[in-house]
Parts: C-alpha cells; structure tokens; sequence
C-alpha cells in the first residue's frame, strides 16, 4: 500500500511540474514589440498609418521557421495580415527585422530599430514605406 501512494505522488508530482514546464513556455514564449508607422504607399503617393506588432519567439521555441512572426493594421484601408516569419539580425535598438511570406518562403520587406524606418509590400502589390516609432512614443 506504501509503495502504491508513492507512486501515485511520484506521478502527481511529475504532471504537475510538466504542466507548469508548459505554462512557462507559452507564458515567456514570446516578447511583443508594437510600433506605429507612418508613411505612403508608393501607388499614388497616399499617406498611410500601419499599426504593426512584432512577436518575437524566445530561443527555446524551436517549432518554428523563424524567430517570430508580424502583424499588421492599415489605418485608413483597414487591411489586416500577418507575416508567419521573421528573421531578427542583431540585438536591441540596432536589430533589423526581414518579414516573409510562407509557402513559398518570400521576402516582402523589413524594419530597421536604429533608423526607425520601414518598407514593406502590402498582398495588394502596394509598397508601404515610412517611419515607425513604440506605441508608446507621442
């Protein structure tokens, strides 16, 4: 009887901590860098305003294809897209962000944290560049 209680809280024990293994994973999974952009598209010149919001994947996410994934609103057109793919070069205010389509892998644009600038090309062929800032900057 001894021998069967150990058991049972040996068992309790271990799916309790995987449990809370898992929590930890997708609660810190993941680090979010919203930003506002504001710019033109390149079609006829119109100002536009992108509200994007970059997640980035902590390194022990590996089931993934790249190192975070991008979305994105249109304020005046109202256009909505995610970006399944980023790839991150450099650490802090000097990283570059390159966005990609999935399926076939393609590249449709990037931001620059140093610079503050972005361009990227919109699913209605448009390209979309500007200068972005946090959310929480005026």
């Amino acid at each position: 009887m001894f021998a069967l209680k150990a058991l049972v809280r040996l068992i309790g024990i271990t799916l309790a901590s995987i449990a809370l293994l898992l929590f930890m994973v997708v609660q810190f999974g993941t680090n979010n860098i919203e930003m506002v952009c504001d710019g033109h598209l390149n079609s006829d010149e119109s100002s536009e305003t992108l509200f994007i919001t970059i997640e980035e994947y902590q390194p022990w996410i590996f089931w993934t294809d790249g190192q975070g994934s991008l979305q994105y609103q249109a304020k005046n057109s109202g256009l909505t897209y995610y970006l399944p793919i980023i790839e991150r070069v450099r650490e802090g205010h000097l990283a570059v962000y390159s966005f990609y389509e999935d399926n076939p892998r393609l590249y449709v644009g990037g931001v620059s944290m140093a610079a503050g600038a972005m361009a990227i090309t919109l699913p209605n062929g448009q390209i979309f560049s500007g200068e972005c800032r946090h959310r929480n900057q005026p």
